[in-house]
């Protein structure tokens, strides 16, 4: 055991602090008989007029609000910590922060209403997480009042619990599941960026769906597809047989069937020669093999 601690640790056992310990041994199921630590995961643990996307977040926030009350109870903690995962770092960090960041910059109104957004997310997130990880939640809630009008109490320990109840109204289910599938064609758009070596463009991209109501459900979030995959432009199409797809020429436009009728296709102009394709994947082994030294 301590040769086998001496490899994996040469240079000792880095500090993580006890909240983030916590956390990460909260997400192993308590009923398995081991329990494997990865030191990284702890130390990333502590680096830790509405429109759709703030509907969106504020029902992602109602949801994890109800699961972790759900598996408190249950002593499922570990799928709490993991309910808190990924709402913190997926949902929030990844889609909302980023698609908040230009709303920052219109109107005092609409900025008015994105950091009150912001700042219920992150109150409520503090209280949720304020058993597991107590120390830097009560360090964070302190601050946070500092800096916003929240209501203040001397410990977080001493706030109430967020309950259900509290944000059913919140919850949007239908809203969830369109910015589920939003968020499905933003990463198929981002591998057909990767895989033909345009990523540092920005190129045109069209939506083909066969049913009408899914036309309706996405055309809404354009923009965010824009934003967050570093498009051009995108543009919903309804598609009418295999003559749509012809005007799309081949020899500059690729194509990724996916589910439910949707077909996302991509202007990646000229596509790149046999040789030259060869050139990139080098290219990139190489840069991959630097980062790995």
């Amino acid at each position: 055991m301590l040769s086998a601690n001496k490899h994996n640790f040469p240079n000792g056992i880095p500090e993580c602090g006890t909240d983030g310990l916590r956390l990460s041994l909260l997400t192993h199921d308590i009923q398995d008989q081991r329990i494997n630590i990865d030191v990284k995961s702890i130390q990333e643990v502590l680096n830790l007029n509405e429109n759709n996307m703030d509907r969106w977040i504020l029902s992602r926030l109602a949801r994890l609000v109800a699961v972790s009350n759900t598996h408190f109870e249950a002593f499922n903690f570990h799928l709490t910590a993991d309910a808190v995962r990924k709402f913190w770092v997926q949902n929030f960090c990844d889609i909302y922060l980023e698609y908040a960041k230009p709303a920052l910059l219109e109107s005092q109104e609409r900025r008015l209403l994105v950091c009150r957004i912001m700042l219920t997310c992150i109150e409520t997130f503090l209280k949720i997480i304020s058993p597991m990880m107590p120390f830097l939640s009560e360090e964070l809630y302190q601050r946070l009042f500092f800096m916003s009008n929240i209501e203040h109490h001397p410990s977080i320990s001493l706030a109430k619990y967020p309950t259900a109840d509290k944000y059913l109204g919140w919850r949007n289910a239908v809203l969830e599941a369109d910015v589920l599938t939003v968020t499905d064609i933003i990463s198929i758009t981002r591998s057909l960026k990767s895989k033909h070596g345009v990523t540092r463009m920005k190129p045109a991209v069209v939506i083909a769906v066969e049913e009408e109501n899914a036309l309706e459900a996405m055309n809404p979030f354009s923009n965010l597809m824009v934003l967050l995959a570093k498009l051009e432009s995108v543009t919903f199409h309804l598609t009418q047989g295999q003559e749509f797809f012809e005007q799309y020429p081949q020899d500059s436009w690729v194509f990724e069937k996916w589910d439910h009728g949707i077909t996302v296709i991509m202007d990646i102009g000229e596509k790149p020669k046999p040789r030259k394709a060869i050139m990139v994947l080098k290219r990139w082994i190489k840069f991959d093999r630097i980062c790995q030294s």
